[in-house]
């Protein structure tokens, strides 16, 4: 397939350009780890209740970087439409098996196999799936010595408490940084909060929002009309 031109802003052009081929076969490697939430997912999965009421309430959803579709069944539980989209083929098999069985959501979710390498292309990609007055919605590391000491150092190598490899500081992002980009494509930036990982809490009620952002945190932005 010919490398799209620099200057093609199409919806698969842009996809390209920000997808991790290594990245892809790191995931697609995890894949049947995914869904055990004691396993070395787990955080995803406790993550949920904190990400699920900011979004829930949108007619119709997209999931971009779904993963082993942890979030997205979550809102199709919430009743809300959503299509979760992945680049790594082997966890869109896996979303589709675990989606199987589950009459009662099948109707709200629809996966698609399509991580990311340009942050600029990416979040262009989104924008351009959003319609004005639609919100997006971006929880993600901040690319701060913080962010790479929680979230990596100690995260990965220190406690194990996520997989070794799991993330990679080069992509990390700050608020600013995402704000400016989205910013470009005419998306106001709403709310900021920040995330932290509480150790010592019970185990469901782990992540909190606060008002730090040096470490991880979630952003709403909106396309205006």
């Amino acid at each position: 397939m010919p490398k799209p031109k620099s200057n093609d802003t199409s919806v698969s052009a842009l996809a390209a350009k920000s997808i991790n081929p290594d990245e892809i076969d790191w995931f697609n490697k995890q894949a049947h780890e995914w869904w055990d939430p004691n396993g070395v997912e787990h955080m995803l999965h406790d993550y949920n209740h904190l990400r699920i009421p900011w979004i829930r309430d949108g007619a119709l959803i997209l999931d971009a970087g779904c993963g082993g579709g942890i979030l997205t069944e979550a809102i199709g539980r919430s009743k809300g439409t959503v299509v979760g989209l992945d680049c790594a083929k082997q966890l869109i098999d896996l979303t589709e098996n675990h989606l199987a069985p589950q009459d009662d959501i099948k109707p709200y979710i629809t996966y698609v196999c399509e991580t990311i390498e340009e942050h600029s292309a990416f979040l262009e990609c989104c924008v351009k799936a959003l319609k004005p007055g639609g919100s997006i919605f971006i929880t993600t590391i901040s690319k701060t010595f913080m962010g790479w000491f929680i979230a990596k150092l100690w995260a990965e190598y220190i406690t194990g408490i996520i997989r070794r490899g799991s993330h990679e500081f080069r992509l990390f992002i700050t608020p600013k940084e995402v704000s400016k980009i989205l910013k470009e494509f005419n998306c106001k930036t709403e709310k900021v909060k920040g995330v932290r990982y509480d150790f010592f809490r019970r185990r469901e009620n782990k992540f909190q929002h606060t008002f730090y952002h040096g470490v991880a945190y979630t952003l709403q932005a909106v396309k205006e009309k």
